[in-house]
């Protein structure tokens, strides 16, 4: 999904497979496999395709339903950090 090499419905179709992972085999996820995705993820806050960000936006949501907003400072830093931001590139959630 991070990789911008890749074509962009290549990494739409692999973030929609990963939700689906999340979504199913959530128990099966290991703290080190979690701490990969999300900085896997948070690397693709700043896409500029709409299409990456809409897809990153869908994995966030099933990581925030599942562990909860609290599990991932990270991303409230971020998300905190760049509220001034006029780019266009931004991700709402």
């Amino acid at each position: 999904m991070s990789s911008p090499s890749q074509s962009k419905d290549l990494r739409c179709l692999a973030g929609t497979t990963l939700k689906g992972q999340i979504e199913s085999n959530i128990q099966s996820f290991t703290n080190d496999t979690i701490d990969y995705l999300k900085s896997s993820i948070i690397s693709c806050y700043f896409e500029r395709d709409q299409s990456i960000r809409k897809t990153i936006s869908t994995i966030i949501n099933s990581f925030i339903k599942h562990w909860g907003i609290g599990s991932w400072p990270e991303l409230i830093q971020l998300i905190e950090g760049n509220l001034d931001r006029t780019e266009g590139n931004e991700m709402s959630i």
